[in-house]
């Protein structure tokens, strides 16, 4: 549960660091946070599921993730039209290729999290 904490720590510090400029300034910034959140939110299911008693399965993890990832976009896009529009903030979407290689980041962290899960669990 520590881990959990700290990597929802971590994401919410690199976020503000982002919203500061680095999301423009620095290469594959946002992409590096979708693939700790896509980690992070394969966690969170993996551990929500243990607790609830519900059988986990590597699709229902990855499903997980990818919706989260999926509302993420939602928001960021609802940002874009309420409040960039109308007050000026950042800009949180940069078109359809930044949506989609989002969520693909998003996928290669939760895949991330269930190769090291396995090899964890073989002992190699």
């Amino acid at each position: 549960m520590i881990i959990i904490f700290i990597l929802i720590l971590s994401l919410l510090v690199l976020h503000i660091f982002g919203m500061q400029g680095l999301y423009y300034s620095t290469i594959f910034y946002d992409k590096i946070l979708h693939l700790i959140g896509g980690l992070t939110a394969g966690l969170i299911s993996i551990k929500l599921c243990r607790r609830i008693g519900v059988k986990n399965s590597k699709i229902k993890t990855v499903l997980f993730v990818l919706m989260i990832g999926i509302l993420w976009e939602a928001f960021e896009f609802a940002w874009d039209r309420l409040l960039v529009e109308g007050y000026g903030l950042p800009v949180m979407q940069l078109g359809l290729i930044d949506t989609l290689g989002d969520l693909f980041f998003d996928l290669f962290g939760v895949l991330s999290l269930l190769i090291i899960q396995k090899m964890i669990a073989n002992k190699i």
